[in-house]
């Protein structure tokens, strides 16, 4: 009977160890699943972040391109008009067509 109750004991005792080391796998395990979910979420932001920026820095250089469209066409417009002298001065602030003026 002795022996009958030595296995028991330490059926319980097995069983109770068994218990434990599961309960602190499945703490480790929240733990480790909690700290993997706010790092996805930490880099998720991260990336929208970048995104928004690549998208403002996409944005002003539509808006620049445009703008230097618009300036070409107006370049050769006026080297349609006034010949390529006069119309390739006025890149470099000089009066588009036309003698300067000297002053005595």
């Amino acid at each position: 009977m002795r022996n009958l109750a030595t296995k028991k004991s330490f059926v319980m005792v097995s069983y109770m160890d068994s218990l434990l080391k599961a309960d602190i796998f499945f703490v480790v395990a929240t733990i480790a699943t909690v700290v993997l979910a706010a790092g996805v979420v930490w880099a998720l932001i991260y990336i929208l972040r970048i995104l928004r920026n690549v998208r403002e820095i996409s944005d002003i250089a539509d808006r620049e391109a445009k703008e230097l469209s618009r300036d070409f066409g107006a370049l050769h417009d006026r080297v349609r008009e006034r010949g390529i002298v006069a119309g390739l001065s006025a890149l470099w602030g000089g009066r588009s067509g036309g003698k300067k003026k000297r002053s005595n």
